[in-house]
């Protein structure tokens, strides 16, 4: 029996084991985000429609904002950063005591200077779990409900996450690559353009220079297209087209 002991794993066998493990951490980690904020955002918004609000009025948009905000700030608290190239600022008030961090923290959301972007996961994480909020809250309404029964009939907050962990899983996967992909809108359809249209559109951007040297290029574009065909026709002339035709049939039966 061999040792393991006598054959170490190399660098990179290691390398690739933590590689792996780390990326499939990764994907869970942001399933299990998308779909804990995504339950908060579409429960909030649900019980804004049953007053009369729209999922695009104006009072819901900022509502949803506000809430994915709150969540950032959460985050920032716990000495993450939220904005890029920031982490010296989240830094800077991270061994603050609570309640200053906490300030800190916010003022750091909300006070952000110009131009700042989200980190790439909170990015992905902010589109996945509005996406998620709008169908959910569009396509499955009756789930949320059953989420309210479930909280009126004494179920805990951990009873209902799992709940609805089960449902999103069932509905659109149970990875994250699955769900970024359930989630992802349909492409449009181009609608199909004529090309001579298309070229004629251009054309009429075109200077009186350009303008002649296109018509001057599809003109022997079509002389020479024109000599083609008559060659053709001539290679094939009404006799030969005759035999060719009678022909037909033993080529056939010959190539079979």
């Amino acid at each position: 029996m061999t040792n393991p002991a006598n054959n170490p794993k190399t660098l990179g066998q290691i390398a690739l084991s933590n590689a792996v493990r780390s990326v499939s951490g990764v994907d869970s980690a942001c399933y299990d985000a998308t779909v804990a904020l995504g339950l908060v955002l579409a429960a909030k918004q649900l019980e804004r429609m049953e007053t009369g609000e729209t999922l695009e009025s104006e009072t819901s948009i900022k509502a949803n904002k506000a809430t994915f905000r709150a969540f950032l700030k959460e985050f920032a608290f716990k000495g993450n950063p939220v904005w890029r190239d920031t982490q010296h600022l989240v830094a800077g008030f991270a061994a603050m005591k609570p309640e200053t961090r906490r300030k800190a923290a916010a003022e750091y959301v909300d006070k952000k200077a110009k131009g700042s972007r989200l980190i790439d996961g909170l990015a992905r994480l902010k589109t996945q779990s509005f996406r998620l909020m709008a169908d959910v809250v569009t396509n499955h309404a009756d789930m949320l409900r059953n989420l309210k029964a479930l909280k009126e009939a004494g179920a805990d907050a951990q009873g209902q996450m799992a709940h609805f962990a089960e449902f999103v899983a069932t509905s659109y996967g149970s990875t994250y690559a699955e769900l970024e992909s359930a989630l992802s809108p349909t492409p449009k359809a181009k609608p199909e353009t004529n090309p001579i249209d298309a070229i004629v559109k251009k054309a009429g951007d075109m200077t009186m220079t350009d303008l002649a040297i296109l018509a001057e290029r599809i003109q022997a574009l079509y002389v020479e297209r024109v000599a083609t065909e008559a060659a053709v026709t001539e290679a094939f002339a009404d006799a030969d087209a005759e035999a060719i035709a009678e022909a037909t049939p033993e080529l056939i039966q010959a190539a079979a």
